[in-house]
Parts: C-alpha cells; sequence; structure tokens
C-alpha cells in the first residue's frame, strides 16, 4: 500500500433551494481543496499489465489524484484501503472499522469529499487469476484451460451465488464509507473484459456475463442510495472505452491495464469527477438589451460563453409570448420548465451585487425537463446560484441572442427564434 500525502483540506458548498441552487455534493461556493480516498484491488493499486508488482503510482487512481492537483484543489490522496488482491468480501470486513470514530480509517473518510471505488474482481475472475500466476513469462495459456475457466466464469455470473454475493458485499462497503461520511460521493466502477484475445481464441463470450455482473454492481448502488437519503454514487462505465483499443490498453495474458489503459480508466472517472473542479467566472462586462431595451443581470463569462440566473431570465420573459415556468421536482431532484405557464417569482430575482472579483464555478450536473422532455443545458453553480449558458436557454427555449460587438452589447430577443 502506498503512502497518503496530507495538504490542507476546506469544505466546499451549499445551495439554496429556493432560486434552484439545488447541486450535486460539492456544488456551488468556493471549493478550495478536495480530499481523495481510493479503494479497492490490484486495479485502484495500479497494478500494471506485465509487470510484477503490487501496485504503482500510474494507476487510475493516481491519475485522477495528478488531475485533481493540476487543477489546484487537491487536498490530500489516499490509498490506505486499496490492496492487490482485494475481494468484495474481505473489504467489507475491512471497511468496517469506518464505523469506529475513533479510528484513523474514519478520520480520514470523515475529511474526504471524493472516494472511488473498485471491487468485485478477484470474487468472480478468482480462478482465472491463479491460473495465469502460474504461466511463466512469455508463455501462452492452455487454450482448453483457458475455455475451461473462461466458461466457468461466464457461469458463475448466473449461478445465483457469486455475483449477488459481491452485489451485497459492494452494498457492505458502501454503506461502510457512507456511516463515516453521509455526504462524500463516491464513484465506483463498472469492469471492462480484461481478457479479449483469450476469449476470440476460446470462442467464450465474456462481454455478456461481464455487463450482467456489472447490472449486479449498478443495483447495489441503487439500493444504497435509496436506504440513504441525500448520499450521491455515481456509476462508472469502462467497458465501452477500454474496449475500444484492446491492443493498446491491455496485455494478452494479464488481466491488469496497461499505463494506457489506466489512462483510459481515469478519463472515464474525469468525465463525472471533472464537474466538481472550479473554474474561473469573470462577470459579464457586456451591455445587455431585452428587445431592445437596457436590463441588468448578475451575469458572468465563462470560457468565452456567457451564463445567466435561469429566474432571471424567466422574470424578463413573464409578461411576454416566450414566458415560462420554473418548478424544482424534489423527487427527481431536477428542474421542470414549463412553455407559456406563468412565472411564479421566489424572490431574489434580478438581484446585482456590482462585485467586478472572478468567482470560482462549479459544474451543475442536474436534470432540466422542458414541457416534460429532458434537455441538455450547460450551467455552473457560483456563489449558491445557478448559471447556464445563455445560448443554451435560446436553443431550447427559442429566443434571439445577439452579439454586437463593435457597442459589447448582448441582445437577447423574444420576437425572434434562435439562430447558432
Amino acid at each position: 500500500m502506498k503512502k497518503a500525502s496530507k495538504f490542507t483540506f476546506s469544505v466546499l458548498l451549499i445551495a439554496s433551494i429556493l432560486v434552484l441552487s439545488v447541486t450535486p455534493a460539492f456544488a456551488g461556493g468556493r471549493a478550495v481543496s478536495l480530499d481523495y480516498v481510493a479503494f479497492g484491488d490490484s486495479v485502484a493499486s495500479g497494478v500494471r499489465g506485465g509487470v510484477k508488482e503490487l501496485c504503482s503510482d500510474c494507476g487510475y487512481t493516481d491519475l485522477i489524484a495528478a488531475d485533481l492537483r493540476s487543477a489546484g484543489v487537491l487536498g490530500s490522496f489516499s490509498e490506505d484501503f486499496c490492496t492487490s488482491g482485494m475481494t468484495a468480501k474481505r473489504l467489507a470486513v475491512n471497511t468496517s472499522v469506518l464505523k469506529d470514530k475513533l479510528s484513523s480509517g474514519y478520520k480520514l473518510v470523515k475529511n474526504a469529499e471524493i472516494a472511488t471505488l473498485t471491487i468485485g474482481g478477484n470474487d468472480l475472475l478468482a480462478p482465472l487469476y491463479a491460473y495465469i500466476k502460474t504461466l511463466g513469462s512469455g508463455q501462452l495459456p492452455d487454450t482448453a484451460k483457458l475455455r475451461e475457466l473462461l466458461t466457468e466464469l461466464s457461469d458463475s455470473v448466473c449461478d445465483g451465488k457469486t455475483a449477488p454475493s459481491v452485489e451485497a458485499d459492494i452494498e457492505t462497503i458502501l454503506q461502510n464509507i457512507l456511516s463515516a461520511n453521509p455526504s462524500i460521493k463516491i464513484y465506483v466502477m463498472g469492469y471492462y473484459d480484461p481478457l479479449p484475445v483469450a476469449a476470440a481464441l476460446t470462442g467464450v463470450d465474456l462481454d455478456t456475463p461481464l455487463k450482467g455482473f456489472n447490472v449486479y454492481i449498478e443495483k447495489a448502488i441503487t439500493d444504497v442510495t435509496a436506504r440513504n437519503k441525500g448520499a450521491s454514487i455515481c456509476y462508472v462505465d469502462t467497458m465501452a472505452a477500454m474496449a475500444a483499443d484492446t491492443a493498446d490498453n491491455l496485455v494478452m495474458t494479464d488481466i491488469h491495464p496497461t499505463e494506457a489503459g489506466y489512462r483510459v480508466i481515469a478519463a472515464e472517472f474525469w468525465k463525472q469527477i471533472g464537474l466538481e473542479v472550479p473554474v474561473s467566472a469573470v462577470p459579464t462586462s457586456a451591455n445587455v438589451l431585452v428587445n431592445g431595451s437596457s436590463a441588468v443581470f448578475e451575469a458572468y463569462n465563462i470560457n468565452g460563453s456567457n451564463y445567466f440566473k435561469l429566474r432571471d431570465i424567466a422574470m424578463v420573459f413573464s409578461s411576454g409570448a416566450k414566458r415560462f415556468a420554473v418548478d424544482w421536482d424534489s423527487a427527481d431532484s431536477s428542474i421542470v420548465l414549463t412553455s407559456g405557464a406563468a412565472y411564479k417569482a421566489v424572490g431574489g430575482e434580478m438581484t446585482v451585487s456590482g462585485s467586478s472579483a472572478d468567482a470560482e464555478a462549479v459544474a451543475s450536473s442536474f436534470k432540466v425537463y422542458l414541457d416534460g422532455k429532458l434537455i441538455s443545458l450547460k450551467s455552473y453553480n457560483i456563489g449558491g446560484f445557478n448559471y447556464f449558458r445563455l445560448r443554451d436557454l435560446g436553443s431550447a427555449i427559442n429566443f434571439g441572442v445577439g452579439w454586437t460587438a463593435a457597442t459589447s452589447t448582448i441582445s437577447i430577443d423574444t420576437s425572434a427564434g434562435y439562430t447558432a
């Protein structure tokens, strides 16, 4: 196991439902640092395909920590709960220490914002792993023996014992983590096909049973989330990404990824973890015209795009043909927009702070529905409020958005339709 390195820890955010700033964990406010704890087996420890080692600094967990460090938000990183050969059953027992408030493990997890979990492979693939370890350097496996083992692996997913047992152990692990820190955000890895070449040589389908195995992992996440109100547990699919280039990502006689494979896995995690990393938001200095009349908004520019509060736009549209209602569905944690319906003010709309200072913005990932249809809107939480990309709103609600460089003016026109 690798030692943890500690830096400064601080807390993130809070949001206000009244202004639709309900967001995932970490969203909103200033995010100074994130403490990250990894849990899992040899894949979490970074054991590289074709290399005999117990761990490395090249694993996906190391790469995630490096990305957080590069973004300037890594507070600390620990792999104290990562061990090569770890099974879900053993980790379920090991993480019971998180219930002890005097333990170092409890304190480690209590202070963390992010956790990743990769577990279950050793429970499912143990006979195959044992056989592969008997092979000498460069020695190819016996095809008949390999076919026998892969067939056993495939059958074990459907035997009614192995996969449900792993599911139960994963539920215990997740519950143990949440017992130490109910607000931690947990990312759980789904498995990839570790031996695509061997499967092709033997004619045994591994993709189907492994996809079935991942369903059990997802069910564990769903069940624990349902029992723990407010828990944030995300499933990370790696199968398709790892299958995109098996020659680069995997070694024929080793179930562990290569360094390239670990980069692929880290990238899949980062698609979700990266949403929690703050970016710089610059107060918009442009003039704003709504149907030709000057209007003052609290707006920000992020990476070249202007972001406005959703309720501010709804307020200025409230008396026209493009009006829309804004509601919050607490059961689904989603925003519901209704075209043509009257907007009900909640207070605070069109409030301007007058600050010229840059702010930190954290991407929002909640769902938005327009007239019952799920739509895609880029949004960020800034200081407890959610800001939406103006052109995304224009496209969804169908109003004109223009830019006049000579006068540095943003124009919003409800009499026109949106054009890109």
